[in-house]
């Protein structure tokens, strides 16, 4: 449950507008950055005031693929490790003098062998369609809220057009 509360991109949202002012946020949804990389580039050159003219090489690349662990239980000691590292003043100094010293980076380098590229399965229709539905609200409102056509956020899977009979 604490996880689907995070997806209430509504509430969420206002919480960070009441708090900072639209002026100071930058709302759109993932889709632009897949449909149009450099349209999005350029918007938030604009929203912070630099320079636009400038394309990053990778600017159309995917730099971040999807990852799948080869082993749970690695994976769970790197959690544990990097838990531990980061609990306290004194771990956190640990953690950078490692860094410093080089031995951390052949470690996170070992540790990623543990990664190997991969796909997520696709969610089930019947998953979907229960999210479509616990969000509905949410997502309508965050739509009002960005001033955005978010509709296909609630469309069944396979259904491309608004399903609702036109009066």
């Amino acid at each position: 449950s604490d996880l689907l509360e995070y997806f209430n991109y509504y509430t969420n949202t206002k919480r960070f507008l009441d708090v900072f002012g639209s002026e100071q946020m930058l709302l759109m949804p993932y889709e632009d950055i897949k449909d149009d990389p450099e349209g999005v580039y350029v918007r938030v050159c604009r929203f912070i005031g630099v320079d636009d003219t400038h394309r990053p090489a990778k600017l159309h690349e995917r730099v971040n693929p999807s990852r799948v662990v080869r082993s749970r239980f690695v994976r769970d000691v790197r959690s544990v490790l990097t838990a531990t590292l980061a609990a306290t003043h004194v771990t956190r100094q640990i953690r950078r003098g490692l860094m410093r010293s080089g031995v951390g980076r052949p470690l996170l380098n070992l540790i990623r062998l543990n990664e190997k590229p991969g796909h997520y399965e696709p969610m089930s229709p019947e998953m979907r369609k229960q999210l479509t539905e616990r969000f509905r609200v949410e997502s309508e409102k965050l739509a009002e809220l960005m001033g955005r056509d978010l509709s296909h956020w609630n469309r069944e899977p396979g259904v491309t057009a608004d399903p609702r009979p036109r009066r």
